[in-house]
């Protein structure tokens, strides 16, 4: 999805606050949402920044509830 690309890019130029945003603003509540979570998850897990997903993940709140559950399992 376009939303997808532009988090790509956003996350390829280690602009996570930007990524957030742009996750929270025009993806979160909405279809593919769990997909782009994953894609900031992915990438937070990846770089160990434990602090940084456990929080983006407390954040969540996505289109169904057992989409958010199971990204609240990735937490570290």
């Amino acid at each position: 999805s376009l939303r997808m690309n532009v988090l790509s890019l956003m996350l390829a130029a280690d602009e996570f606050a930007a990524a957030e945003g742009f996750f929270f603003d025009y993806c979160m509540g909405r279809v593919g949402d769990a997909d782009c979570a994953l894609l900031i998850v992915e990438r937070y897990r990846n770089d160990g920044d434990k602090d940084s997903l456990n929080i983006f993940i407390d954040r969540l709140k996505l289109r169904y509830d057992s989409d958010t559950a199971k990204l609240r399992g990735l937490k570290m």
